[in-house]
């Protein structure tokens, strides 16, 4: 029944929940979380867990691509993600262990480390969007273009990477490597603008980018 004509109302009140029962459990549980996220001072949120995540995605995307990369010189693009993901671990890491000395009576502080975390995950988006998919922004994790039904890492530069090995007739080589040296730099800004909210507003410019200019 799941996304089929017949996942309607009168299925769910007939057969899959009849007494909403359930749709009442997961109501009560969202806003048990809601509130819970309301009445906490600091954002029970990890952000060394994305760190992580950005790690274990970078060592997969590297093991399939990149000798080809390398080989159709991007080595320097390449070079400033890599090094981009370890700036962004010694950041999270940074601000994850500041919380637990962090002072927790004082408003502003509580103030602006709940909104570096909150800011962390828009600042992964790119306003313009991924290619061919305005609507689509988060340049670390969405689904592919190629399948829809599948997460994809680093979207934007994975779909260019797809279509430099399954070109379309016609397609010029240059052009779709070009693409990919895009991807990739919009990839490193976003990284770095995605650390630099986790970063005390006064060392902003001490980040990777101002060392690797």
């Amino acid at each position: 029944m799941y996304h089929s004509v017949y996942e309607t109302y009168k299925l769910v009140e007939q057969y899959i929940d009849p007494t909403f029962r359930y749709h009442q459990a997961i109501a009560r549980l969202s806003g048990e979380l809601l509130r819970y996220l309301a009445d906490t001072v600091i954002l029970p949120m990890d952000v060394s867990e994305y760190a992580t995540t950005l790690k274990t995605m970078k060592d997969t995307f590297l093991k399939s691509y990149e000798d080809k990369i390398r080989n159709n010189n991007l080595t320097k693009e390449l070079d400033n993600f890599i090094n981009v993901t370890y700036y962004f671990d010694d950041v999270a890491t940074t601000f994850h262990d500041s919380l637990t000395s962090a002072d927790k009576t004082s408003p502003f502080l509580v103030r602006q480390l709940n909104d570096q975390m909150m800011q962390l995950e828009r600042s992964f988006t790119d306003p313009l969007g991924l290619p061919d998919r305005a609507g689509t922004k988060h340049v670390i994790s969405a689904p592919s273009s190629k399948n829809q039904y599948a997460g994809s890492s680093f979207p934007g530069l994975s779909d260019a990477l797809f279509d430099v090995d399954y070109p379309k007739k016609g397609a010029d080589e240059a052009k779709l490597w070009q693409i990919v040296a895009k991807q990739l730099s919009i990839l490193t800004f976003t990284i770095q603008s995605a650390a630099d909210t986790l970063v005390q507003v006064t060392s902003v410019n001490r980040g990777y980018m101002a060392n690797s200019a």
